[in-house]
């Protein structure tokens, strides 16, 4: 029986990260599993990070999709090792990207037909490290992808984080005016890196003004919510030009007290938009009528990285271990002017197929 060893991260408790080990059959894959040997994974400091402050609802109902202990990861570059029986889309010995598990080796689940189970070959000679970060690109991609805007226009991002950044830089791809803010100076220092042009690390209670105070009084036309935070909604609201945009990007998940009033009110009498832009609501691969898709976007930014139109080093602040992925979630959650884009490394971490 062939056999192999895997290194694999666990979420145990709040707070608590810790690494395991596990012994995978070759023979035992199941019809639609495919056997994965990882390069590189990318930590989110959303969905992760919910979970593994205990944030996110669900983590202690038994049952949940996210209840402890819970295995992380968003997403993952790697090859092929072996594949099920009635696995067609990849084949033994292809590198491929998909929003696996932190893992060195794993049986990857594609049973289902959501998109989180997709998995997609990728180009030979793209560096692992950029590959792993595309994948907050394509969360990022969301916000444009859902604008209706035109050149010249200002679009404003609340949240320079990895997801914020590339959504700016997307923006500005498209031909907008971007306004970058975030409370936190380096994170501002990475979107300068990135090319953006506008930069405000003010303080949130003085974001609204400082977009007025740029843009003459009129707003940004656009505004996107790159935070997962609902009093950042309230400032996209303020701050957005009448007739404007409000974009959902981030997913608000700690209670908020506010005045929905107000909000509601202000959204009413200004004519704005608000959309939703969470990733999973597009269908896993391109097809004839399928004008949009998360396999469409991939290859969008593919192009756009080969090209040099994305900056995805300028959101890599770390590269690291497999034994360092604890004090990456620590850093991530409580050190936000050190830790921006976290990537781990686990080609160090491979051990020999067993016969």
């Amino acid at each position: 029986m062939t056999t192999i060893d895997a290194t694999y991260a666990v979420f145990s408790d709040q707070y608590r990260s810790e690494l395991q080990q596990e012994t995978i059959e070759f023979d035992s894959v199941p019809p639609f599993g495919v056997i994965l040997e990882a390069e590189t994974t990318v930590i989110s400091a959303g969905t992760e990070l919910a979970i593994y402050s205990a944030t996110a609802p669900g983590v202690r109902t038994p049952g949940s999709w996210n209840a402890y202990p819970w295995r992380p990861g968003y997403g993952l570059v790697g090859r092929v090792l072996e594949t099920g029986s009635s696995v067609s889309r990849v084949q033994s010995g292809d590198r491929v990207f998909c929003f696996g598990k932190h893992a060195s080796h794993q049986i990857y689940d594609m049973s289902s037909s959501k998109p989180m189970v997709a998995i997609y070959k990728i180009p030979e000679d793209i560096p692992a490290v950029q590959l792993a970060m595309l994948r907050m690109a394509l969360v990022a991609v969301h916000a444009p992808l859902l604008t209706t805007c035109r050149p010249g226009e200002t679009a404003a991002v609340f949240g320079l984080g990895a997801v914020g950044n590339l959504a700016a830089q997307l923006y500005r791809q498209a031909g907008l005016r971007v306004i970058g803010l975030d409370p936190v100076k380096q994170r501002c220092d990475a979107a300068r890196e990135a090319g953006l042009d506008w930069v405000l690390d003010v303080p949130p209670e003085q974001q609204v003004k400082a977009i007025h105070d740029l843009t003459g009084g009129h707003g940004a036309d656009v505004t996107v919510e790159a935070v997962g935070h609902s009093a950042v909604v309230q400032n996209c609201v303020t701050a957005c030009a009448d007739k404007g945009q409000v974009i959902l990007l981030g997913s608000p998940r700690v209670p908020y007290e506010g005045n929905l009033t107000q909000a509601f009110r202000d959204i009413h009498m200004r004519w704005l938009t608000m959309r939703g832009a969470l990733e999973w609501r597009l269908p896993p691969y391109a097809g004839f009528g399928i004008p949009e898709s998360v396999e469409g976007n991939l290859q969008r930014l593919l192009l756009a990285l080969q090209t040099g139109q994305l900056n995805l080093d300028a959101v890599i602040s770390h590269i690291i271990s497999p034994q360092d992925i604890g004090k990456a979630y620590d850093g991530l959650l409580n050190h936000k002017e050190d830790y921006l884009g976290v990537i781990v490394d686990w080609r160090n971490e491979h051990q020999g197929v067993e016969q």
